[in-house]
């Protein structure tokens, strides 16, 4: 089940906080994708305590995000971005780099 957390407007804020911290840049090395997610390091079902902790939050590019191999099984990836906070030319010129 998808926590509610993730629609909330303090996620929303924070995730950005996070991908502007990280450079919009994918925590997995050598992935040129522009970050557009924000992951939980340690899943926030397990660790609920750590859903707000900035230093449990990395940015990543969705492909890793949701395809991330440390998820639990059937657990579902607690991820969330806004198409808003990312101008199509931003896009385009990262994923040139």
């Amino acid at each position: 089940m998808s926590d509610k957390r993730i629609h909330s407007a303090k996620w929303s804020r924070l995730a950005k906080k996070i991908l502007i911290r990280d450079s919009y840049e994918c925590a997995i090395d050598g992935c040129d994708t522009p970050a557009t997610t924000v992951d939980h390091v340690r899943p926030s079902s397990k660790y609920p305590e750590l859903f707000w902790d900035e230093d449990n939050l990395v940015a990543m590019c969705a492909k890793h995000n949701f395809s991330k191999g440390a998820r639990e099984a059937g657990e579902t990836r607690n991820t969330w971005y806004n198409p808003d906070w990312f101008p199509p030319d931003y896009i385009a010129e990262k994923m040139k780099q």
